[in-house]
């Protein structure tokens, strides 16, 4: 931020600086994660626990599934499931709240002659948009005659008031889904068939989520379990393409600038990762267990589950209730929390935490450092804050918020959505 900065727009904002309620609503950072507990365990069950390793429980003791995928509000979970808790069956894709209540499932197909809707079977790879409404997943469209032929879909979260469905890609070839961009535009997807040209092994692509404007990100390179960052400014995957063993790599949303970040000689089951959500970290499972990667050091370390087997690590905030403002008076350090919801529009809430005094500035810039506002400049008691901010006048994409308060400087990113 080192640099002459102009103020571009004059804006007018719904700001309101607060004490926060902590009776109400937080954000807190967990992994969620399947996992058989025991050596009798047949089935995973799903789990969650604090990026450490502490506090593993699950979700509810009957759920039975895999890769969970948290929403972007925090407060729901995709996952892969089956019919119900008593009855296993195909994969279907399922959603419920954090806590495992309203679970239901949304890969639900219409019966082309009787018109009776009842749930897919063979579906998979939830991938939540950004204002976390719909879901998009793919499902194997002849899997039960011996085939292997996927297409993408799209449907509303809430299918227990209808169902409302788009297929989104429609080829005799197979169309596998991995990632949602956090913008909501894109859907990221490996196909085999592009040009007239078949590639065995498939390649990256991204696509409008109308199916529509299909580029390819990869040639030569096999990806699996690509995901976007959280600014949708880079994507991971593992690869094999160096050394014929499966390593995470990253590269941007143009597919250039690609580079290793592990020498592990990995064994995923599943192949997935997730990010942190400052996106400084990654979470990924090899041979049934869960490690962290730093992004910028490379360091990697094993997350503890205690369990027989883990696997599809999903990182994220989730929304917890009922926090008392106890568990946050006592404030002693500097902190800028990430805002939340993040992706939002147009409302978000950016939240810091004074250790003592002090005379606070709070300014939003644009990805080029364009000073938009200065949203705080007044002094402040110790303790925890909150500002409550409208957007509604700024276009969709990055900005930065930054806070000065004594020798304390800190800035996070913000993703507009609209």
């Amino acid at each position: 931020m080192n640099r002459k900065i102009n103020k571009i727009a004059v804006l007018f904002f719904i700001i309101v600086v607060t004490v926060p309620d902590f009776s109400q609503t937080v954000a807190q950072e967990k992994i969620f994660f399947a996992a058989r507990r025991d050596s009798n365990s047949i089935y995973p069950l799903l789990y969650m626990m604090n990026v450490d390793g502490s506090n593993i429980h699950a979700i509810k003791d009957s759920i039975i599934g895999y890769v969970p995928r948290l929403s972007r509000d925090g407060k729901r979970i995709a996952y892969i499931g089956t019919y119900s808790d008593q009855i296993i069956g195909p994969p279907q894709v399922r959603v419920m709240n954090v806590d495992g209540t309203n679970n239901h499932v949304v890969s639900l197909c219409k019966h082309p002659i009787t018109g009776q809707i009842s749930p897919c079977e063979d579906s998979f790879s939830p991938a939540w948009s950004a204002d976390g409404e719909k879901i998009a997943y793919d499902r194997c469209n002849n899997c039960e005659a011996g085939g292997d032929n996927f297409d993408i879909y799209i449907v509303n979260t809430d299918t227990t008031q209808g169902y409302v469905q788009a297929k989104v890609t429609q080829s005799l070839y197979s169309e596998r889904l991995y990632d949602w961009s956090p913008d909501g535009s894109k859907l990221l997807f490996r196909a085999h068939y592009f040009n007239n040209t078949y590639d065995f092994d498939g390649e990256l692509f991204l696509m409008n989520t109308d199916g529509t404007n299909w580029k390819q990100l990869t040639n030569g390179i096999g990806t699996i379990g690509p995901r976007y960052s959280p600014d949708g400014a880079t994507i991971a995957f593992f690869s094999n393409h160096e050394n014929k063993q499966l390593e995470i790599y990253l590269m941007d949303t143009t597919g250039v600038n690609i580079r290793r970040l592990t020498n592990l000689n990995l064994e995923p089951k599943y192949a997935t990762l997730s990010w942190s959500p400052d996106g400084k970290k990654i979470v990924f499972e090899s041979d049934f267990k869960i490690f962290v990667l730093d992004v910028l050091s490379l360091a990697v370390i094993q997350i503890p589950t205690n369990m027989r087997e883990s696997e599809t690590p999903e990182w994220g905030n989730m929304v917890v209730t009922n926090v008392t403002t106890s568990n946050y008076q006592n404030v002693n350090k500097y902190f800028l929390y990430q805002n939340y919801p993040n992706p939002f529009n147009p409302e978000t809430q950016l939240k810091y935490s004074l250790k003592e005094d002090a005379l606070v500035t709070l300014r939003l810039f644009d990805i080029l450092g364009n000073e938009i506002v200065t949203l705080i400049h007044e002094p402040k008691s110790q303790g925890s804050h909150t500002l409550d901010f409208n957007a509604g006048n700024l276009s969709s994409g990055v900005y930065i918020y930054q806070i000065k308060a004594n020798n304390f400087i800190a800035s996070k990113k913000m993703i507009i959505t609209k």
